[in-house]
Order: C-alpha cells, then sequence, then structure tokens
C-alpha cells in the first residue's frame, strides 16, 4: 500500500478551511476513490471563521468584516475551538465508519446560506 495512506480499518482526515472548501472537496473525493475496497475513510473538514482577532475591534465590539460575516451565518456567532474539535473526533471514530469522501463545512452554516 502506498506510504501517503495509513493502514486499513483508519481514518485519513484533511482539514482545510471555508476557502478551500472545493480544492478539499476534490482531493477528498479522488483519495477516497482511490481507497475503493478498503476500509479506509477519507473526508475533509472545512472549518468557518474562528479568527476573531481579524474580525473584531480593540474594543471587542465586531468590526464591518466581522459583522458581514455574523449577518450571514445562521447560527449567528463564530465557531469556537470545540466546533471542529467535536467533528474531527466524530469523523475519527468508528460512528463515522460510513462516511468518507466527503467536506463537512463545520460554520454554522455559512457556506450553505450564501458567502459574502
Amino acid at each position: 500500500m502506498n506510504k501517503l495512506f495509513p493502514p486499513a480499518g483508519k481514518v485519513a482526515i484533511v482539514i482545510g478551511g471555508t476557502g478551500t472548501l472545493l480544492p478539499s472537496q476534490l482531493f477528498g473525493e479522488v483519495m477516497a476513490h482511490q481507497q475503493n475496497g478498503t476500509t479506509i475513510n477519507i473526508s475533509s473538514m472545512a472549518p468557518g471563521q474562528q479568527n476573531r482577532f481579524l474580525l473584531m475591534n480593540e474594543d471587542d465590539t465586531l468590526a464591518e468584516c466581522g459583522q458581514q460575516i455574523i449577518d450571514h451565518t445562521p447560527q449567528a456567532r463564530f465557531g469556537n475551538f470545540q466546533d471542529p474539535t467535536e467533528t474531527l473526533l466524530w469523523l475519527a471514530s468508528d460512528v463515522s465508519r460510513f462516511v468518507t469522501g466527503v467536506v463537512l463545512p463545520v460554520d454554522g452554516g455559512f457556506s450553505a446560506f450564501g458567502e459574502i
């Protein structure tokens, strides 16, 4: 087996940002297809906006770009470290054993609702 892949039964996870949704999806689909007939699951996660440093003013109010993101996010909040972490743990668990070749946006609905 190619050394790029983990042994059978393990999960390979590619993590990309919201802006890398399409490349992550294409990579995940190609790699999942290459592993056809194995028990290796290859999926991607696209975490949403979590960098408050760029989205907040010094007085902890939302910067204009931060407000635009919140206005276009159905859950009306930025993500926190638990959001992608819990998704990552789910992907790595046996519970997601039939999930492969997909990109899971973890962005509060931002990518589905409409980007800015």
